[in-house]
């Protein structure tokens, strides 16, 4: 029945090639550019530092403003919160409680500096679907790398809190997720990696091939894209025969301490990634019907798709007029049945053709 329900509800509208679809049930809140840590490959610092502050003299949205968002959404809705560092905003937590009470899905994406008690034991209250949080590598190298001396600390004591505050609840949720993005100067650690992440306490992990686009942010939002640009450039290069040995040693760390580890973009094989850091990707392989299925929303309202294409602002449109909009009809049509062009390599939400 669901996947009949799916069928109907996503692939039917696709097929038909008509702009006239059902509500979008999946949302991702870009909640705020403000953080508290200062991570090296952050491409919101960037966009700060290259526009001179230009993106922070918008108005985000406020608490207030996303909570009332989220009362547009229909049934089954299911929301993915990140930032920035989603709880330095103000008001935020009660934007979440609005969701799960609508009996939402939601996972907030943090680097769980932030996760004090009285936080969690809200969380958990509430019963959030899913906490993700990454991981760098070892105390040094996460310090290093999310530009803070105590980043390692805290994201260990905000998840051990959040499991605490799961055990007086009696109940497993939220689930704790922790990823690692793979970087040159880290992968040789991943084994490690993946094994602290077991000591700290997550239920799942999973490993990240770096997206090298700059063009998937509402930091950069523009009117029109040009989908034959390829992001593969941007990709660091890493020896293939060492780097196949690390992954597979991953995965038997893994698989040895009983610890569910995931690949992302979802299906990535070890001989993908090996492939992908030598700068291959072969687009043939994947698809993606993100454009019919999900929409972002940006810290100032703006609603665009996967890529950084301005479809409208949710300040003077409702979702459901900027989700079938000519803006948004144009854009699927770059990637209709699920076609895939150079500017999609990379991108965590591609998925394997079967």
């Amino acid at each position: 029945m669901k996947r009949f329900f799916r069928w109907l509800y996503y692939t039917l509208p696709r097929r038909l090639n008509t702009r006239y679809l059902f509500s979008c049930r999946n949302y991702v809140f870009e909640v705020t550019y403000a953080c508290n840590l200062n991570c090296s490959m952050c491409c919101y610092l960037q966009e700060i530092a290259r526009k001179q502050g230009e993106i922070q003299k918008r108005t985000e949205l406020t608490g207030n403003e996303i909570r009332d968002i989220v009362k547009q959404l229909p049934r089954k809705s299911n929301i993915a919160f990140t930032g920035g560092e989603p709880f330095v905003k103000k008001g935020f937590i009660d934007a979440v409680r609005e969701a799960k009470q609508r009996g939402f899905s939601v996972t907030i994406g943090t680097n769980g500096v932030l996760l004090t008690p009285g936080l969690c034991a809200a969380l958990v209250e509430l019963r959030v679907d899913q906490i993700g949080l990454s991981l760098d590598g070892p105390r040094e190298i996460h310090n290093q790398v999310r530009g803070k001396p105590n980043a390692f600390d805290g994201l260990v004591n905000g998840i051990r809190t959040l499991r605490e505050a799961r055990d007086t609840a009696g109940t497993r949720a939220p689930r704790i997720m922790v990823n690692a993005v793979i970087l040159p100067k880290t992968y040789e650690l991943l084994p490690e990696t993946i094994r602290i992440m077991k000591e700290i306490g997550a239920d799942t992990a999973s490993i990240e091939a770096m997206d090298g686009s700059y063009e998937r942010s509402a930091s950069r939002l523009r009117d029109t894209i040009d989908p034959n640009i390829s992001p593969m450039e941007n990709v660091p290069r890493i020896s293939a025969a060492p780097f196949r040995e690390c992954l597979e040693k991953t995965f038997d760390v893994a698989n040895g301490i009983n610890l569910p580890l995931s690949v992302s973009p979802r299906g990535m094989t070890i001989a993908d990634l090996v492939a992908y850091y030598q700068g291959d990707f072969n687009l043939a392989a994947w698809q993606c019907f993100v454009p019919w299925e999900t929409c972002r929303i940006s810290p100032y309202g703006d609603l665009f798709p996967c890529m950084n294409c301005r479809i409208g602002n949710v300040r003077d449109q409702s979702l459901y007029s900027l989700w079938t909009s000519p803006r948004y009809a144009a854009f699927r049509q770059l990637f209709k049945n699920g076609k895939t062009r150079p500017c999609c390599a990379g991108c965590c939400k591609l998925a394997k053709r079967r």
